[in-house]
């Protein structure tokens, strides 16, 4: 299955909000309407004129509308007889209005009417051509002093082409070849080639949360950290060129529409997240499998309005939309040069991180997890990431180490890649070792030939080999000219190096044990560095000198009582101003903002609801 990191306080109640919707779907069937509104109703006897054209055919998202209707809300289609699935009772098979978007040219901007007409979209793709009905929102009048309104179905029919979703038209023009694994593998290489990353949208106001730079673990396992920027943007709008093309596959997305054309081309197929790696499927029929998936090429940049490259107007004078002309506008827009609005005043970057944390240090993250940086050995200069639009950047690989199943400080950090307390060597038997100050060879080896030998003691990751039950220093550093573990054993063999050095970069499984990797497992980290988003990043932080305190009791007494929920109260109505110190007990939730929820929680903690707080 792929691991999605959950955070803490994610759950969501989706039944409870599917009989909410469902519910607000029949209550707004039939709405009532005041009959001293009566007579501003307009008159539900009007017969208006529709003419619905595929924007992109054959693929069954965008359309266009002509229509003398004035309101684009009062009316829809639905496509009743569809072989798509049925996904929802709210929005099954209908075609209504589309977004707002950026890039066409809107006539009226409140009604989004252009072009005597309106955009219009099948946002589940569920429609397959044929025919399909019109729907009315009317104005009933009942007697009385009581007025309705409701959806109608017209008796009109109107008819559209044949029309296909993006997966289907992926098989019918790509799935080449007999068989399954023929028509999956020629359908993954087409993705390879026309799949991007994402879509380009504006760039909207640039704004800034009341929080530092901050260090979080990324959302997927296979990843390591990303600096969070404290800047956002605020009244950004979509591009059609964007939503047009049906091929803007991120790492979610990739793989996930491998898996539908999986399935659809041979049911009794089956497929699983890789483990590890959240951008791939292994796909398994008739006893064979493979591993599809991936992410698109070029992610979309965020461009200023006077940077459109295409008004779309979806007139007789506007150059049709083609799946070519659609990718070719999105490669144009990632040629476009934006200038960096993101202030830097205060930024946090790798480079720092890595300066700060010397030849290893505790970091405290985002949300309160704990991690272990250390250098790579590096020169400070090698920092592989990927840049956010807003001015964050996840980490990759460099000269910065970090630790993923290592045994660190006497301490386990786990696939998260974070502290996991209470681990004994018992429980991670075979997780990597990391080593302050070990003694390993420098040997510049090129093209068969020792250039050169030194030694150095620096901070080491050691691998665990299950072949040999060993342990073995990785590359020393990475991408250098020195030679690794498995040159090093090489010369050994042949005799041409000295023992020592292959016993340098080895650990054993009796010396890992002696090591005692797991003494301090109990023990939260005392020291190290702040990348919270709540000081300044990198500022240095203390555990033993740091005053105790009890989550909850936030006059300091000793005891948890019903007066410290109403501390919380007084602050948050700015009745009173809690000290630091009084802040931390009565964060109780642990989200770092003092809030009603904390004082809560302490009520429900004193009413035995909860066993504990924090």
């Amino acid at each position: 299955m792929m691991k999605k990191r959950q955070r803490k306080g994610a759950g969501i109640m989706k039944k409870t909000l599917s009989l909410i919707t469902v519910a607000a779907v029949v209550f707004m069937s039939l709405v009532f309407v005041p009959a001293s509104h009566a007579e501003e109703l307009p008159d539900s006897t009007k017969q208006y004129s529709y003419e619905i054209t595929p924007i992109m055919e054959p693929f069954n998202n965008f359309f266009f509308v002509k229509t003398d209707n004035p309101d684009p809300e009062s009316f829809c289609f639905i496509d009743e007889d569809s072989r798509y699935e049925n996904k929802g009772a709210n929005d099954s098979r209908t075609i209504n209005r589309a977004p707002r978007f950026a890039d066409v040219a809107y006539d009226d901007e409140e009604t989004l009417r252009l072009s005597g007409g309106y955009l219009f979209r099948a946002p589940n793709r569920d429609v397959d051509g044929g025919n399909i009905v019109l729907k009315e929102y009317k104005y009933v009048k009942r007697e009385g002093w009581r007025s309705f309104m409701q959806w109608t179905t017209s008796p009109d029919v109107y008819t559209l082409p044949p029309l296909v979703d993006d997966f289907d038209y992926l098989i019918e023009t790509y799935g080449e070849g007999e068989g399954f694994w023929s028509k999956m593998n020629a359908i993954q290489n087409t993705l390879r080639e026309t799949a991007l990353y994402s879509g380009p949208s504006t760039r909207g106001k640039v704004m800034r949360r009341d929080r530092e730079w901050m260090i979080s673990v990324a959302g997927y396992i296979d990843q390591s950290f990303s600096i969070q920027s404290p800047y956002y943007r605020s009244d950004a709008l979509p591009l059609f060129a964007s939503w047009a093309y049906p091929y803007c596959l991120d790492s979610i997305a990739f793989p996930s529409t491998m898996a539908i054309i999986s399935q659809r081309l041979e049911p009794t197929s089956t497929y699983e997240w890789m483990e590890g790696g959240h951008a791939y499927i292994s796909v398994t029929f008739d006893g064979q499998t493979g591993v599809y998936g991936g992410a698109g090429s070029i992610k979309g940049k965020k461009v200023n309005d006077s940077q459109i490259l295409r008004k779309f107007t979806f007139d007789s004078d506007d150059a049709p939309v083609t799946l070519e002309s659609a990718y070719k506008l999105l490669i144009d827009y990632s040629k476009v040069e934006t200038e960096d609005d993101i202030p830097r005043d205060d930024e946090l970057t790798w480079k720092q991180v890595y300066d700060t944390v010397g030849d290893g240090a505790w970091a405290r993250l985002y949300d309160g997890d704990y991690t272990y940086f250390y250098d790579c050995i590096g020169d400070g200069t090698n920092f592989k990431k990927s840049d956010f639009d807003n001015g964050g950047s996840l980490y990759w690989w460099g000269d910065l180490g970090y630790c993923r199943d290592t045994w660190a400080d006497g301490r386990y950090i786990g696939e998260w890649c974070v502290l996991k307390p209470g681990a004994t060597f018992a429980d991670y038997p075979n997780g990597n070792v990391l080593v302050k100050n070990a003694t390993i060879p420098l040997i510049t080896y090129q093209r068969g030939s020792i250039r050169g030998i030194a030694e150095t003691t620096a901070t080491v990751l050691y691998l665990y080999d299950s072949e040999t039950d060993e342990w073995h220093a990785a590359s020393i550093p990475a991408n250098s000219q020195y030679a690794v573990y498995g040159s090093i054993r090489t010369l050994v063999k042949q005799g041409r190096l000295d023992q020592k050095y292959l016993d340098m970069v080895t650990l054993t499984r009796a010396q890992v044990e002696a090591m005692q990797v797991d003494s301090q497992t109990n023990v939260v980290p005392q020291n190290g560095f702040v990348y919270d988003g709540k000081l300044v990043p990198g500022t240095p932080f203390d555990a033993s000198a740091e005053p105790a305190f009890i989550k909850g009791d936030v006059n300091g007494d000793g005891t948890v009582e019903i007066c410290d929920a109403t501390m919380i109260q007084e602050h948050v109505a700015e009745r009173i101003i809690l000290t630091d110190e009084q802040k931390k007990a009565a964060d109780t939730n642990g989200d770092g903002v003092i809030d009603i929820n904390d004082a809560t929680l302490i009520q429900k903690y004193i009413a035995e609801l909860i066993d504990s707080l924090g």
